[in-house]
């Protein structure tokens, strides 16, 4: 591998990680089901808080029944994830 790619690569992945953790930090408070979007937005927003422990099952059930139908429909260019402790 070459050096300058890889540091270029670095930098590039650093930067896209400054950005998400930016917008993601701007709304603290945020994530309740009933928030889906604003103006020309509403409706593509999809927040699914679990509560605290749910675990894997869980997720794999939210993620197969809701979220990969939801994809399939709206085809979103980037999808975001914040999962809190």
């Amino acid at each position: 591998y070459n050096l300058q790619t890889f540091e270029e690569a670095r930098i590039a992945a650093g930067a896209g990680i400054s950005l998400v953790d930016s917008v993601v930090g701007s709304y603290p408070g945020t994530g309740k089901i009933e928030q889906v979007g604003q103006g020309s937005g509403e409706g593509t927003t999809l927040n699914l808080p679990l509560p605290g422990g749910s675990g894997d099952n869980s997720m794999r059930s939210v993620f197969d029944e809701v979220i990969v139908p939801c994809a399939q429909r709206f085809k979103p260019d980037i999808i975001l994830v914040s999962a809190g402790l």
